[in-house]
């Protein structure tokens, strides 16, 4: 792709393309179709490698075309690879992980998520830094690692996202470390995540009040 102006227009949905997904799944997903269009007809650009992996993880996510998700997603990951689109590798290396969570061992996804999350560190690319690590934990409960050690994981990728201020993520990981806490038996029942340190009403009224505002 040549033109600066498209290349500019792609760079800007690329950008608010995963804020998106927080606020507006039909605004994420035009986005996304709208960077696969300008890309079909104008050409290959680092950002459009980023809309391949997120329709790949569309397909599995919402279409239940695991299959060809893992596909679209690791053609995107194939072509950061061939073109050396170097800012792009933690961008397209996170959805693909969780594309690969449905058809590949999971080790697989683990594996992704970590080559995502650095290269997000080393690029400065910390929003997907943030991304990556909560699905790392998230895989990592999948496998059945112990619990103590996929604590310690989130206690590190909670600190991150706190430093880095993304609210959203640090919540996620909060509701992860609650479930390890439950399922060591921490939490004041079982069928509750609060416990002496933690208020679970209070948590969701703090989440339903920033997604009101």
């Amino acid at each position: 792709m040549t033109d600066p102006v498209l290349q500019a227009a792609v760079q800007m949905l690329s950008e608010m393309t995963s804020p998106a997904y927080f606020i507006d799944i039909g605004l994420a997903d035009s986005a996304i179709c709208r960077m696969m269009q300008v890309s079909l007809h104008h050409g290959l650009s680092g950002p459009c490698t980023y809309c391949y992996a997120s329709w790949g993880l569309r397909l599995s996510a919402v279409r239940h075309r695991y299959g060809d998700g893992y596909r679209f997603a690791k053609l995107a990951c194939d072509l950061v690879a061939k073109h050396g689109f170097i800012a792009g590798h933690a961008r397209v290396h996170c959805p693909t992980a969780v594309a690969a969570a449905w058809v590949q061992p999971i080790a697989v996804a683990i594996d992704f998520a970590r080559e995502s999350i650095r290269a997000a560190v080393e690029t400065g690319d910390t929003l997907f830094a943030c991304y990556a690590m909560f699905h790392h934990n998230a895989f990592l409960l999948t496998r059945n690692d112990p619990l103590d050690a996929v604590w310690r994981e989130s206690e590190t990728s909670l600190d991150f996202a706190r430093r880095a201020k993304y609210a959203d993520v640090a919540d996620i990981i909060v509701s992860q470390q609650r479930f390890i806490a439950t399922m060591q038996g921490r939490s004041a029942t079982f069928s509750t995540f609060s416990d002496a340190q933690f208020d679970e009403a209070a948590f969701e009224a703090q989440i339903i009040g920033a997604a009101a505002a």
